[in-house]
C-alpha cells in the first residue's frame, strides 16, 4: 500500500507542478511569447481532461496495470519533449503527451487503495454529495 500510495504523491505533485510552471517554463526556456506561455498549459490541462473522460474505457479493455505503464511510457515521452525541446512547439507537444500519461494515474491509484483497505468505493463520498440521491457503486478495476 505504501508504495502505491507513493505512486500517488508523485503523481499528483508533478501534475500541480506542472500546471503551477507550464506557462513559465514555455516562455523562459523556449522564448515563447506570454500567449504561448498559457497555450502550454492549456494543452496540458486539456488533453488531461479529455484523457480522464475516455480513461475508464481504457482501464476497461487493457486492464489496470497495462494502462499505468503505458501512461508511464507517454508522460515520460513527454517529459523528454519538454526537457529537450527548446522550440515551443516541441514543449506544447510534450505537455500534451505528459498530460496524457498522468491522466488516468490518481484515479488508479484511489481505486487500488480503495481496494487494498477492503473498503467500498461509495462509503468515502460523504452522504451531502449526493442530496439524498442514492449514489451508484463503483465497478471494481
Amino acid at each position: 500500500m505504501f508504495v502505491i500510495g507513493l505512486v500517488g504523491v508523485c503523481a499528483a505533485m508533478a501534475e500541480l507542478s506542472t500546471m503551477q510552471w507550464a506557462a513559465i517554463y514555455t516562455i523562459e526556456v523556449t522564448g515563447a511569447s506570454e500567449a504561448v506561455g498559457a497555450v502550454a498549459y492549456a494543452v496540458f490541462a486539456g488533453f488531461m481532461v479529455l484523457t480522464r473522460f475516455g480513461g475508464d474505457r481504457v482501464i476497461a479493455r487493457f486492464g489496470p496495470v497495462r494502462t499505468v505503464r503505458c501512461a508511464a511510457v507517454l508522460a515520460t515521452v513527454g517529459t523528454v519533449l519538454v526537457a529537450a525541446g527548446r522550440v515551443p512547439a516541441v514543449t506544447v507537444a510534450g505537455f500534451a503527451l505528459f498530460g496524457v500519461g498522468m491522466a488516468v494515474v490518481i484515479r488508479l491509484v484511489f481505486a487500488a487503495l480503495t481496494a487494498a483497505m477492503g473498503l467500498l468505493a461509495g462509503s468515502l463520498r460523504p452522504a451531502s454529495a449526493s442530496h439524498g440521491v442514492p449514489v451508484p457503486e463503483l465497478r471494481e478495476l
